[in-house]
């Protein structure tokens, strides 16, 4: 991400020479980057390094230098061995003094330490989520404000209503229905009985219920937790931010595809939250999802898990243990009025 921030900071600029070693070609990092910088029309080469020989850094780096003598030369030693950087360093200044060095600190601020004044500055660009999940190469596909079933006001009105829709036998009862439907993987139905209806028109449900007794799949997985990723993306004051992406990081035969609820960029950092409706096996399967999947990611990118509960305090041991366990596992765990008041980012 530091060389993408730099380039949108203080470029575009239109060639680029990526050093990299082979642990880094392994694992196509450089190859990703060359392909963000190409599709921004940007020249690119690729020079592979001994990452512990700051001889070999500067002569190589020195050579693919020897046909940009016409250009203005910037410099950015952000990554890399402490080597590398030196290696860097020191050619420019022995051989292109003057000529800016940038480094990124953890993609919140740069520095030019070759400027007068070389104090840290806060990046005022913002990459997109387009943007940086191809610089990580990744392949993904996403849902939009068009797929919402319902609008924000309507599921503001289903929200105000929580407190009895989670307490509610109704909803357990269409939950347990759900699983074991899931283990057939076939469509499926519910029909609502007459005090069904009436609990559903009196939580404000969006949906007309006057024509059927029928609830279809996409209908019973809206009440059971869709309803409260609509609202979450909703209220989600970020930079940018996707609703029901799907990633599939492996590369092997057996791919397995992985749905994140929302994700959102922020002052250049990643989040990922999943949305639950009903805390019950979170710090088994959803904490463990979340913290796997985010370290798929940067280093300061962030999982959250966004609970919809009647006591978010330390008395309920069940909360106090899941925020517990997500400190370990680099997931946060929140509730909705930190989506409301922007702590999600803090």
């Amino acid at each position: 991400m530091p060389n993408l921030l730099i380039d949108m900071e203080h470029g575009p600029f239109n060639k680029h020479i990526l050093v990299a070693t082979n642990n880094i070609k392994i694992n196509n990092t450089a190859e990703n980057l060359e392909k963000v910088f190409a599709k921004k029309g940007a020249e690119v080469k690729i020079i592979i390094v001994d990452e512990n020989s700051i001889k070999d850094v500067k002569r190589k780096i020195d050579d693919a230098l020897s046909g940009f003598q016409d250009c203005e030369i910037s410099f950015n030693f952000t990554g890399g061995t402490k080597q590398m950087a030196i290696g860097m360093y020191t050619l420019a200044e022995e051989k292109y003094k003057g000529a800016p060095l940038y480094y990124s600190h953890r993609n919140i601020t740069w520095q030019n330490y070759s400027a007068d004044d070389p104090a840290q500055k806060e990046y005022q660009k913002r990459l997109s989520i387009d943007t940086y999940f191809d610089s990580l190469g990744i392949k993904w596909s996403c849902g939009s404000k068009d797929d919402f079933i319902k609008t924000e006001e309507e599921t503001d009105k289903f929200f105000e209503k929580y407190h009895e829709f989670i307490k509610s036998e109704f909803i357990e009862k269409l939950r347990k229905y759900r699983n074991e439907k899931r283990k057939s993987k076939k469509d499926y139905s519910y029909k609502l009985s007459g005090e069904d209806k009436s609990l559903l028109k009196s939580w404000n449900w969006p949906f007309n219920l006057n024509n059927s007794d029928i609830l279809n799949k996409a209908e019973v997985n809206y009440l059971i937790g869709g309803w409260f990723e609509e609202w979450v993306y909703n209220h989600l004051q970020a930079d940018d931010k996707k609703y029901s992406v799907k990633k599939n990081f492996d590369k092997d035969e057996n791919r397995q595809e992985n749905e994140m609820d929302v994700v959102g960029m922020r002052d250049n950092k990643f989040y990922m939250f999943e949305c639950k409706t009903d805390i019950t096996g979170i710090a088994s399967e959803t904490n463990y999802k979340s913290s796997a999947l985010i370290k798929k990611f940067g280093s300061e990118d962030i999982a959250c898990i966004v609970c919809l509960n009647d006591d978010y305090s330390d008395n309920n041991k069940k909360f106090k243990n899941l925020k517990g366990r997500g400190k370990v596992e680099r997931v946060k765990i929140l509730n909705p009025d930190d989506i409301l008041n922007e702590t999600w980012c803090k």
